[in-house]
């Protein structure tokens, strides 16, 4: 089976430590459990402008948002691929067509 996670869960990640554990744990249960985790086309731009509202609203400071964009693609870097070899966020995979990559900073 697959997993697509929504964008928002993705930004929890990075803005949000009280839940951020919650993502986390059910990331680990479906990787555990050989699920591909796959994110929507339009996840990127859902992620860039929720660090831009973040930023905008004092919650997130500007030169912190590299630091975010990585905590967020740790939510996709155990992520399969159909590439075959070690799973790899840069390869593309089967359910997205590599849109799992392209979020990645």
């Amino acid at each position: 089976m697959s997993v697509v996670i929504d964008a928002s869960a993705l930004v929890v990640l990075a803005l949000d430590r009280d839940r951020a554990a919650a993502v986390e744990q059910h990331l680990r249960r479906w990787r555990r459990d050989g699920e591909d985790v796959h994110a929507p086309m339009l996840a990127r731009y859902e992620i860039a402008s929720a660090l831009t509202r973040a930023v905008a609203a004092g919650q997130l400071a500007n030169d912190r948002v590299g630091v975010a964009w990585q905590q967020i693609a740790s939510g996709l870097a155990g992520h399969r691929s159909s590439v075959g070899g070690s799973p790899s966020p840069t390869d593309v995979c089967s359910g997205c067509s590599g849109s799992c990559r392209d979020i990645l900073p």
